[in-house]
């Protein structure tokens, strides 16, 4: 048994703010590239980890506001443990070619207009754009995400376990499909994962990594951000209890059997905290004050 083993001597470490304790089995150099991968959460962290002077690649990409009106990366957000395993499979096969993106290599990743405009089914947004920028922003994304196979830390935030699957390409896409979609009847299915489906594509992930990059670490985490609606005939409420609890165990799992893996009780540090100051006005988004006080206490105990 460990120091805080029992629940009577918790009172000051969830009140007023749920601050568990954790102890980090490796440390970061500040001279560390770290890669951020998953749900919006994995946006808040990284903002933060650039302001603290950390090299965060993930924060170099953009696109045009026509594209994706919010965060300039968000439309890099990876909510489920299939989309992340999905885009790192993909960025792995560019690599394996010389690094070089063609038409060829994002024709499945694709949804394509009644006026031959395209829509890039793993990205935010689900904007048409013409086919010589559908490939040169697959290659900015492949530059990008070519950066973990060479990031001394992996920051990994699970987001979600209801997906839809692309029964035409065999892959699941990054949201659920939009309106210009539906002339393709059939084409879409929705599927909510089970544990043993995220524990999987996470081990995956994290082994793909390792195949180029042995040496990298890992932190992983469940987003606090619960989703805005649920698709199956459950309470939101509910659904979200069980979306979060599935990933939440899955990141339980994964630091017990695979070494080089920390778990961040990023979820507990909000979940647990009882008070709604710490959210935005949509009671669904963490304040980025709350964010700051997380990632300062992740550096604290990494450094």
């Amino acid at each position: 048994m460990g120091k805080y083993s029992t629940w009577k001597d918790a009172k000051n470490r969830l009140i007023p703010e749920a601050w568990p304790e954790y102890t980090p089995s490796f440390k970061i150099d500040k001279s560390d590239k770290i890669f951020t991968i998953g749900s919006c959460f994995a946006r808040n962290i990284e903002e933060h980890l650039l302001r603290l002077g950390y090299d965060v690649p993930m924060m170099s990409f953009s696109v045009p506001k026509s594209e994706w009106l919010y965060r300039p990366n968000g439309i890099l957000n990876k909510y489920s443990p299939p989309s992340i395993l999905n885009e790192l499979r993909w960025c792995e096969r560019i690599r394996a070619k010389g690094g070089k993106v063609y038409f060829k290599d994002i024709k499945k990743l694709m949804f394509q207009c009644e006026n031959g405009d395209l829509i890039d089914l793993h990205i935010g947004g689900y904007v048409p754009v013409k086919q010589n920028r559908a490939l040169s922003r697959r290659q900015e994304i492949y530059d990008v995400f070519l950066n973990v196979f060479s990031s001394q830390v992996v920051i990994v935030t699970l987001g979600l376990v209801e997906v839809w699957y692309d029964t035409k390409n065999g892959l699941f896409i990054q949201r659920l499909p939009s309106n210009e979609m539906d002339r393709e009847k059939g084409r879409f299915k929705f599927i909510r994962l089970n544990y043993k489906d995220c524990y999987d594509n996470v081990a995956r992930s994290i082994s793909l990594i390792r195949k180029h990059n042995p040496e990298c670490k890992f932190i992983i985490t469940t987003s606090p951000v619960p989703f805005k609606k649920t698709f199956t005939a459950d309470d939101v409420i509910v659904a979200n209890t069980y979306s979060k609890s599935v990933l939440r165990a899955v990141c339980g799992e994964i630091v017990t059997e695979i070494r080089g893996v920390d778990y961040f009780p990023s979820y507990e540090n909000v979940t647990l905290t009882k008070d709604w100051s710490i959210y935005e006005q949509d009671m669904q988004h963490v304040s980025d004050e709350f964010v700051k006080k997380i990632v300062e206490k992740l550096v604290e105990r990494y450094l």
